[in-house]
């Protein structure tokens, strides 16, 4: 197994898992090889509006001298995929761990296109603010393995921040003492922040309580009628929103704005002796 085919065996069920929870708002940029080394990673998620010749631009510069991010909506995703191996036998280890348990080799030798190793990259990017920058590490071992449908609950999410600038050519590794257990960087070693798929995806997400969501529903209702002479619309018979308009609009309301009506919940007779059959309790009656 390689970084490439685990990517790409990952590759359709990180999409719907996203997709189903922010809808269409991102876009996958995938670097060529070549262009790999200039940014470091495998998959950006991204809301930049930039094609992506200028976007790959934009970050390369970005790298290349240390310009931060300012705005949350730019980016939100940096992936680079890592092959995960099992130490069974005498080898250095960090403090307190015992055998067996599991590693990822970082790779700390300099691109003769950049200089620049890919950790050294990614490290840089994920001292920009703003960004997430992580190192993927799909928690399977065998071959056989790849023949059943993938499971996202296996990843682990590595976060990269700026805070591991290790050398180029010396060796250094992310370890695991079980396959559920937190990173631990070594040679350090310090305790890394890890999470598991379902946390990585709802980075994002943010909660609003009834009272801050009507008060931001009132603010963007304000902006959209500023914006908007529907008096005027309505005379002229205008009823389509034209291309520009709509542009308008998504600067006013966030794209990623979804809102949850959540069910009161009961149990029934039916739900007590079979706990699949839950029944939903929605305008006063039971569906």
């Amino acid at each position: 197994m390689n970084e490439a085919f685990l990517e790409m065996y990952y590759f359709k069920s990180i999409v719907e898992s996203l997709r189903e929870c922010y809808g269409n708002i991102y876009r996958i940029y995938k670097p060529s090889p070549r262009r790999e080394s200039w940014v470091g990673f495998d998959q950006g998620w991204t809301r930049s509006v930039l094609p992506e010749h200028d976007f790959f631009n934009e970050i390369r510069n970005r790298v290349q001298n240390g310009i931060r991010f300012n705005d949350r909506d730019y980016v939100s995703y940096f992936l680079q995929f890592k092959v995960v191996k099992q130490m069974v036998g005498v080898g250095n280890q960090p403090q307190n761990f015992h055998l067996p348990f599991y590693f990822v080799d970082l790779s700390l030798i300099p691109n003769n296109t950049t200089g620049m190793s890919q950790h050294q990259t990614l490290n840089i990017l994920g001292s920009l603010g703003n960004v997430d920058v992580n190192y993927v590490c799909p928690m399977i071992f065998e071959p056989p393995d790849l023949y059943e449908p993938p499971e996202v609950n296996l990843l682990r999410f590595v976060k990269v921040d700026g805070h591991q600038p290790y050398p180029n050519n010396t060796n250094h590794r992310i370890c695991f003492q079980t396959i559920d257990s937190g990173p631990v960087w070594f040679s350090d070693p310090i305790e890394g922040y890890g999470m598991d798929f379902e946390v990585f995806k709802n980075l994002n997400i943010k909660h609003y309580s009834p009272e801050e969501l009507i008060n931001r529903l009132q603010l963007w209702k304000r902006e959209i009628f500023k914006n908007f002479n529907f008096k005027e619309r309505i005379r002229l018979g205008l009823n389509e929103i034209e291309s520009e308009e709509k542009v308008k609009v998504c600067q006013v309301i966030p794209s990623s704005l979804v809102i949850f009506e959540v069910q009161k919940v009961i149990q029934t007779k039916d739900s007590e002796n079979f706990p699949d059959r839950i029944r939903w309790y929605k305008n006063g009656k039971l569906e």
